[in-house]
């Protein structure tokens, strides 16, 4: 049996891997904005460009990446540790 799992096969976590899980959750909700905000510019550029047919999907992908921020967002602070 591997270190650190219990016998019942459920690993344990402490507050420390908590701590740890919501920085990264965090983290990557910040990385995902960053990623939102670049394509926002490129959307403004797709707007005012001759060929707008990816317009709709590039604005879709961002709402998408916000909404998947604000879930890890909302993840690591029910973490409460």
């Amino acid at each position: 049996m591997p270190l650190g799992l219990p016998t019942s096969g459920v690993m344990s976590l402490n507050i420390e891997d908590l701590k740890v899980i919501q920085g990264d959750l965090q983290r990557t909700a910040s990385d995902l904005d960053g990623v939102s905000l670049n394509l926002a510019g490129h959307l403004r550029y797709l707007q005012h460009s001759v060929n707008t047919q990816d317009v709709d999907e590039v604005a879709l992908q961002i709402e998408k990446l916000q909404a998947t921020a604000v879930d890890l967002r909302d993840v690591a602070q029910r973490l409460d540790c």
